[in-house]
């Protein structure tokens, strides 16, 4: 007996399809296939595939790699590296009696382990973690691919912020940059590298221009200079001059108290992001008189993380205006604070922070007038007189507004005022805004919401936005309310407002505007909303904090973060 089962186990070891067992009982002799009765080894097995027990409920079996035999399957087992999956157990044990066909983690230092390519490409390495040998993606940007250029816990993800693309990196096109420090957002470029980083270099491929002007170095002058994070330019006129005659798509601002671009932008597309960096933590700052940015013709402009201030009083900030040519120019606000120079003791305060007419607008994740409840509620802090004006007379299917997210608080007449948009666009939707403390001079027109005196053919959309605290006129902040349409919005209980959309609740806010956690909030605010079949609601609120958090949205611009 023993000598029959050392001869089925030759057998059975032996390689190829042919192993067969001798009909005629005879083990000790092979012979050829021409001379004899054979039969294949019912045992014998040479993939997984081989092993499968259709409708059986005992347990999943493998094919051994070594023993060819059908076995029961066990956490860990494996025939190839590719049967590994654990980071810290990647590479299957070949050979080894007490070990073989397990998965065991990688080798540090082998030059012949490749155990780690097969679980997270050919630019993983192994290396000790906490003590423990494993598969690690990255352990700095720099081991990243340009589409995945930032290493978080030993891992390659896209980048998120502006900030993640400072330092050593792989930017957009897989070429080793410094600082790019602009991460490329879905939409900014027509071939999909969203999540990748800019690439910064003089060359025509390059896409950044750089302005700080805290730079003892900075130079307006020096036509090498503009295209580094190390070698900026001093002023955004200049930078303007450079993303305009360079074909450039984005101007890097850091530094604070910047003058405006100084003339009108009317051609090209390009975004001024003064986001905070790693070693810059506040957003960089621009102070001036007269419009600090006017976007005409067919220009497209986004301003990101930029804080701004209208030193003029009664003046206009920003302004989109498209013309009876039909140029229909595009300004994206994101992220940004625009503040005004303008008092409650100033009379007929009319003029707006953001001026738009026959324009594309999309009004993002800002704050417009104050911060604070304290400030909007004084009879002295200085705003705008009004927050955002439309004024669209044209009924153009090119324009759209979408202002979302915000906070339009304690200017000094009324939030926002779509009182002379006598033909507005088919698309406008104001949504998810805290509209709060507008109307701060004698009550002459309401603070919260100027609608047009006539109904309009195309009604603007106003939809999960709170009213409250605004100044009341003939007993309501909004004022034509019939001219504007409204879903599932909040107003003040003591309104007088009739409009269908428009619930009476008293909502109750921290110092920030942000909603409390309490009875009253959740009755009136807190997880009210879920969209509906094909609506587009933001996945951040204002201060850019993930929505919804509940189990539903919250109305107004902030978005409670509820545990999960």
């Amino acid at each position: 007996m023993d000598a029959y089962l050392r001869s089925r186990a030759w057998l059975r070891s032996t390689s190829g399809p042919f192993r067969r067992l001798l009909c005629s009982g005879v083990v000790s002799v092979v012979v050829s296939f021409a001379t004899g009765c054979i039969v294949t080894d019912p045992l014998y097995c040479s993939s997984n595939a081989e092993c499968v027990q259709e409708n059986s409920d005992g347990p999943a079996l493998i094919c051994h790699p070594n023993k060819h035999t059908c076995l029961p399957f066990q956490e860990g087992t494996c025939a190839t590296n590719a049967d590994c999956t654990s980071p810290s157990a990647s590479r299957c044990q070949r050979g080894a009696d007490d070990t073989d066909g397990q998965c065991m983690p990688c080798q540090v230092g082998n030059p012949n382990d490749k155990s780690c390519a097969s679980l997270l490409g050919d630019s993983a390495q192994c290396a000790e973690v906490d003590g423990v040998a494993q598969c690690i993606e990255c352990r700095a940007n720099i081991d990243c691919p340009s589409d995945r250029p930032i290493c978080d816990t030993n891992k390659c993800r896209t980048c998120r912020e502006h900030k993640d693309c400072e330092g050593e990196l792989k930017c957009d096109g897989n070429v080793l940059c410094t600082d790019s420090m602009v991460c490329i957002r879905e939409g900014d470029l027509s071939d999909a590298r969203a999540g990748s980083c800019a690439r910064n270099e003089s060359g025509s491929t390059g896409r950044v221009i750089y302005a700080h002007n805290g730079n003892p170095n900075c130079s307006d002058v020096n036509p090498a200079y503009g295209f580094r994070f190390s070698e900026p330019v001093c002023s955004l006129t200049r930078a303007l001059d450079l993303v305009q005659s360079m074909s450039r798509r984005y101007v890097r601002v850091l530094g604070s108290s910047y003058d405006p671009v100084n003339k009108s932008i009317a051609s090209g597309v390009m975004s001024f992001i003064g986001a905070p960096g790693k070693n810059y933590p506040t957003m960089a700052t621009m102070k001036g008189r007269g419009l600090l940015f006017d976007v005409q013709d067919d220009a497209v402009v986004t301003i990101e993380q930029l804080d701004m201030t209208e030193q003029n009083v009664n003046a206009v900030a920003l302004s989109c205006a498209g013309n009876l040519s039909m140029k229909i120019p595009t300004l994206n606000l994101l992220r940004s604070y625009v503040r005004g120079s303008t008092t409650p003791a100033f009379a007929n305060a009319l003029n707006p922070a953001l001026r738009l007419t026959e324009c594309n607008a999309r009004i993002e994740q800002n704050v417009i007038g104050l911060t604070t409840v304290t400030e909007s509620m004084s009879s002295t802090a200085a705003a705008h007189g009004v927050g955002i004006r439309v004024t669209d007379q044209q009924m153009s299917t090119k324009t759209g507004y979408r202002i979302e997210n915000n906070l339009i608080a304690g200017n000094i007449s009324t939030g926002i005022d779509v009182s002379t948009a006598s033909a507005p666009t088919q698309r406008f939707l104001a949504q998810f805004n805290t509209i709060a403390y507008n109307g701060r001079q004698t009550a002459t027109r309401a603070g919260g919401l100027l609608c047009y005196q006539f109904v309009p053919t195309n009604r603007p959309m106003f939809s999960n936005n709170i009213f409250f605290g605004n100044m009341p006129y003939a007993g309501s902040q909004i004022a034509s309310g019939p001219s504007c349409m409204f879903s599932n919005n909040v107003v003040g209980s003591g309104d007088t407002c009739q409009e269908t959309g428009l619930r009476k609740f008293t909502p109750e806010f921290d110092e920030q505007f942000a909603l409390s956690d309490t009875s009253a909030n959740r009755t009136c605010c807190i997880d009210q909303v879920t969209p509906a079949q094909g609506d587009s609601f933001p996945l951040l609120d204002v201060r850019y904090l993930t929505r919804p958090s509940g189990a539903s949205y919250d109305i107004g611009a902030f978005e409670l973060q509820q545990a999960k």
